[in-house]
């Protein structure tokens, strides 16, 4: 009988824990797939240059406390929906352990297909460190220019959940477009376009 019981809990233990992939370095093209979702990321990593990352809709991904994906001059693919969004959160999700963001550094027109980052379908959760408070930060690599522009796009987003307050949004690129997205309430942008900067709370 106890054999029988210590069988069961054996299997009832297997049956719910679920997988984890644990992602320590990236390569040159990857993609995260809700097979094997969810994904845990301990350490700062980065995607480099002509690299390409793509999330699939319905992933989860748990960073470390103080952890960011850096996108340095590559194309980060997001594809979640409203419906199936793309989960960004910490690996403990307590107020004292908030992961620190997307960072998009050096970015040139040809990062990402026709100069835009889209960010689609993502729902940010227990974001916003002390050490580096911004949601997603964006930076240019060179001057900005109308004819070669970087374009930011937001669809879809959702920044929630236990977030700091005045956490950020900061955008150095020729336009952002911010479409079907909700925001908690404290969150604050800055855009920087053409040496004129624009601050605005939501």
């Amino acid at each position: 009988m106890l054999r029988c019981l210590v069988v069961f809990l054996l299997l009832h233990l297997f049956y719910f824990v679920q997988p984890v992939t644990e992602i320590t370095t990236l390569g040159s093209n990857e993609t995260w797939t809700v097979a094997g979702s969810p994904y845990q990321v301990r350490n700062t990593i980065t995607l480099s240059p002509n690299s390409t990352l793509s999330i699939h809709a319905g992933v989860v991904v748990e960073f470390g406390c103080d952890v960011r994906l850096i996108i340095n001059d590559a194309n980060l693919v997001t594809n979640g929906t409203s419906q199936t969004p793309i989960i960004f959160t910490s690996s403990r999700e307590t107020v004292s352990c908030r992961w620190a963001g997307l960072s998009f550094i050096n970015l040139t027109p040809t990062s990402s297909p026709g100069g835009e980052i889209i960010l689609s379908g993502i729902v940010f959760a227990h974001i916003g460190s002390a050490s580096f408070p911004y949601v997603v930060s964006a930076d240019t690599k060179q001057r900005l220019d109308a004819e070669a522009p970087v374009i930011l796009t937001l669809r879809n987003i959702s920044i929630s959940q236990n977030i700091v307050r005045k956490t950020l949004i900061f955008a150095t690129v020729t336009r952002l477009n911010i479409i079907g997205c909700t925001f908690t309430p404290g969150i604050l942008f800055e855009f920087c376009a053409h040496q004129q900067t624009m601050f605005k709370k939501w």
